[in-house]
């Protein structure tokens, strides 16, 4: 049987819920993706990370990659969406950006 932990950063949608009632919408998630097998997986624990992704306010502008004076590259999910995909997406422009000035094609 499938044991869980859960490590959450806290969301609007869960607020500032007890654990309980935290564990519930998650089961109930696990439940919708793998099938009613998923309702008896038994739960060890749930971490809390404050601020663990950057807030993603409406209508936030996307920060063009930027060179710092000491040469290194501003990129990551802070620039663009607190997803992987965001934070992947940055890195591939700051990569594309410091091969065109080294003159390497990519």
């Amino acid at each position: 049987m499938p044991r869980l932990v859960t490590i959450w950063s806290r969301s609007r949608c869960l607020g500032e819920r007890p654990v309980d009632a935290i564990v519930k919408v998650f089961q109930r998630q696990l439940v919708a993706w793998f099938g009613p097998l998923a309702d008896a997986w038994e739960w060890l624990d749930i971490y809390l990370v404050r601020q663990a992704l950057p807030a993603m306010l409406p209508n936030r502008p996307l920060l063009p990659v930027a060179q710092h004076p000491s040469g290194l590259y501003l990129c990551g999910d802070g620039c663009e969406t607190p997803t992987l995909n965001g934070a992947m997406a940055t890195a591939r422009r700051a990569a594309d950006e410091i091969n065109q000035r080294l003159g390497v094609a990519a």
